[in-house]
């Protein structure tokens, strides 16, 4: 009898250092909040959050932001390239445009938050936690409805909405997922990845 108890607590703490182990570090999370408004595919507005924020890994294609935002978006699209191309002028660098692919993210993000209770903001490490904008630089961790989490840079990614944005360095805690992901989107051929979407990506 004792033996038997003896190895159910010996797997009891062998489940619970599992369980501890996959647990995010307290220091890291900024906290829960709710979502006040999905501006476009990587910026939200949160309830009593003090800061900004800036998604890491993350950066979707800019998208109109006024009523017509889908008109406009339509006109754009019907003569994409001259578009990008008269946006892009002289410039030898990529432009930042506004773009069909970065409204349908847009629209995406606010869909994929109907199903959404609240989010946890999570730091990358205490070293760097505000970029110079003063904003939060973060990882948004989507608690669902039904209790599930889904880290949404990651989701995003896996998407194709966003590539793994790296030009600042890796991710330190999600750099495999975030490959992962990409590979994923790449496979599938979604989002920038897809050859027939209009997209900044291939201009």
């Amino acid at each position: 009898m004792m033996k038997l108890k003896s190895l159910f607590l010996l797997y009891l703490t062998f489940i619970t250092g599992i369980a501890l182990s996959n647990q995010t570090d307290s220091s890291l999370i900024i906290g829960n909040f709710k979502i006040s408004k999905v501006t476009d595919g990587d910026t939200f507005r949160f309830e009593n959050l003090d800061k900004s924020t800036r998604l890491l890994g993350i950066d979707t294609e800019e998208t109109f932001k006024t009523d017509d935002a889908e008109q406009k978006t339509n006109e754009i699209a019907a003569n994409w390239e001259a578009f990008y191309l008269s946006e892009k002028g002289d410039s030898k660098m990529p432009v930042k445009a506004d773009s069909p692919l970065g409204f349908e993210a847009w629209k995406w993000a606010e869909e994929f938050f109907k199903n959404v209770d609240y989010v946890r903001l999570e730091k990358e490490d205490d070293e760097r936690s505000i970029d110079i904008f003063g904003r939060y630089l973060v990882y948004m961790i989507a608690v669902m409805k039904d209790g599930t989490e889904i880290n949404y840079n990651i989701e995003c990614v896996k998407q194709g909405y966003t590539p793994y944005f790296n030009k600042y360095g890796n991710s330190k805690r999600f750099h495999n997922e975030f490959v992962d992901a990409q590979n994923y989107a790449k496979q599938n051929s979604l989002g920038i990845w897809d050859p027939n979407k209009k997209t900044l990506s291939r201009l």
